[in-house]
């Protein structure tokens, strides 16, 4: 071991899909659980976990009337911590494909990837504070009916994501004062949300940012990324569904919160 080189706590998380209907057309109190047993958790040494489908997951219901609620094809998650020597990674992933929630909302890929590191032994001209970067977080091929939602990502953002002091910092040199939950800073990795479709087929529509509220099915939150201090994560897809089938879920899941141990 290096001398004065610390110990480091890895923590971190790759979630795929989690879920709950409590409503089917008409019927409240129903109790419809989605669980794809995809969460990729690290223990505080570090090492590797993997988890995926092994073959496309459904969730049919037979009351109030026979019907699938969910659909995904693919989904792949990972979480890894890796003691480079000089410098301490921890690297998070999801990878989701062909998804179909209430015969409504169909989403052809999601991708979520974050890669943090600490110096293990910082030298003068090295930064004492985890440095954060990405190979690419994604919403593609995402259909609201008839009508596509076109999803552009800031992937400038996440590299001030690193601690909550220049996160804040980064949004006030653009003039944007952070809304917090709790003791997490809140915003959004998504710049901008295009509807592209008739007009007639756009009723009932309508985007706030990284939401977009459509009567008949619900709230669908992308992007939304919550910094606490060295914690950062990130959800690149959440719903709040109340009207054709009423529930939540997330998709596409991520976070890490590693520590150096002096």
């Amino acid at each position: 071991m290096q001398s004065g080189k610390p110990r480091f706590k890895f923590a971190g998380h790759a979630k795929g899909f989690t879920g709950h209907f409590h409503k089917v057309d008409d019927t409240d109190g129903l109790n419809y659980p989605v669980d794809t047993k995809t969460d990729s958790v690290l223990p505080a040494t570090g090492t590797r976990r993997e988890e995926y489908l092994r073959e496309p997951f459904h969730l049919d219901v037979q009351v109030p009337r026979s019907r699938r609620l969910l659909t995904i094809n693919e989904l792949n998650t990972s979480a890894e911590g890796r003691d480079l020597g000089d410098r301490f990674e921890t690297e998070v992933s999801v990878s989701l494909l062909g998804l179909h929630v209430v015969e409504m909302l169909r989403i052809d890929s999601v991708q979520l990837h974050m890669l943090s590191f600490h110096n293990a032994v910082a030298g003068p001209a090295d930064p004492v504070e985890p440095v954060l970067s990405s190979k690419g977080n994604f919403i593609r091929g995402m259909w609201l009916d008839k009508v596509e939602a076109e999803v552009t990502i800031d992937e400038g953002l996440l590299p001030f994501a690193n601690t909550e002091q220049q996160f804040v910092k980064h949004h006030g040199s653009r003039g944007k004062e952070l809304a917090k939950d709790g003791e997490y800073y809140r915003s959004s990795i998504v710049s901008n949300i295009k509807l592209k479709g008739e007009e007639k087929d756009q009723a009932g529509m309508s985007v706030d940012g990284n939401v977009i509220t459509w009567r008949g099915f619900g709230k669908i939150i992308l992007g939304e990324i919550y910094v606490k201090g060295h914690e950062r994560c990130v959800t690149m897809l959440r719903l709040a569904m109340g009207s054709a089938a009423g529930g939540t879920a997330v998709a596409a899941d991520g976070q890490s919160n590693g520590q150096p141990i002096t």
